[in-house]
């Protein structure tokens, strides 16, 4: 267990790697808290928490193993502040969340500070990873925007370095004009966004290589998404998958997802062969059953 005060008082870099940063806190954190907890392959994270707002932050139930703050650590400190993420070592972590500070007058633009910041921070310290761990991977960003309006300003990757954004007030209308459409399709987003051990959430994984490396243009030509479905499932009929989509990342480093399209949508895309870093959206238990897809497990391969 952590100490969620464990980081008070000290100017150390706690010893972490591969977990989750989340950068401010406001009331959203604790329902943020509770579906990353309930994620098995993301509970083994830890999360440490960056804010100069240390008194909203709860007391760990200690008599709770269940509580999504027992393996918490709050860091004291702005998040632009190049100090507090050398000892989140947020250089190390799998991913950071950048959440809107509400106590600004520009809860957006303080974002994007951070941002900044924040890719300025890894990219400084990027090759020497590197040099030591060839296998090291940059964090990835997620920035959770206010105003839709200023998504464009969070979208171009190569200046930002922002993986996803996120728009919880658009998420939600678009939720509710669906529904309005299609009778309880509400019920049907809120089962996918929920992670449970009795339901499927969405995955992404990355194609083999062996379907465009030494390949010829015929052979690693898309010529539907039915096509892409059967290669999929040609590598293991695991019947607790479900492709439902393709994701392809664009020269910016943002990723296009593709639900069931139709072939003149991946044309209109210029998805015409398979290549390095696409990859299948599916429906599945969990990734490691969603990975099964392509890597099936030794006693799965003559199934």
């Amino acid at each position: 267990m952590i100490n969620t005060n464990s980081a008070f008082g000290s100017n150390n870099k706690l010893d972490f790697s591969n977990h989750t940063v989340i950068c401010n806190w406001n009331d959203k954190v604790p329902m943020l808290m509770d579906d990353l907890h309930s994620n098995d392959n993301i509970r083994k994270r830890a999360s440490i928490i960056i804010t100069d707002n240390v008194t909203a932050f709860p007391e760990p139930d200690k008599k709770n193993i269940e509580d999504p703050f027992q393996d918490t650590a709050i860091i004291p400190g702005k998040p632009c502040d190049t100090r507090t993420l050398t000892r989140a070592g947020a250089d190390d972590a799998h991913t950071i969340i950048i959440l809107p500070d509400f106590r600004h007058q520009d809860p957006d633009n303080y974002s994007l500070q951070i941002a900044l910041t924040v890719k300025e921070f890894i990219e400084e310290r990027k090759d020497s990873k590197l040099r030591r761990n060839p296998d090291y991977k940059i964090p990835r960003i997620l920035v959770n925007v206010v105003d839709s309006n200023n998504a464009t300003h969070f979208d171009n990757f190569s200046i930002t370095g922002i993986n996803e954004v996120v728009c919880e007030n658009e998420l939600g209308l678009r939720a509710l004009a669906i529904s309005s459409i299609n009778h309880n399709s509400a019920s049907v987003f809120n089962e996918i966004m929920t992670y449970s051990e009795n339901s499927s959430e969405l995955y992404s994984i990355i194609i083999p290589s062996n379907w465009y490396e030494g390949k010829s243009d015929e052979e690693k030509a898309i010529k539907s998404f039915q096509q892409i479905c059967d290669k999929a499932y040609s590598i293991n009929n695991n019947t607790e998958v479900i492709v439902v989509g393709y994701i392809r990342i664009n020269e910016n480093g943002k990723a296009n997802a593709y639900i069931n399209p139709p072939l003149s949508r991946l044309r209109d895309n210029n998805i015409n062969f398979y290549k390095y870093d696409d990859r299948l959206l599916v429906l599945a238990k969990n990734v490691d059953v969603a990975e099964r897809l392509f890597y099936p497990s030794e006693s799965e391969k003559d199934i």
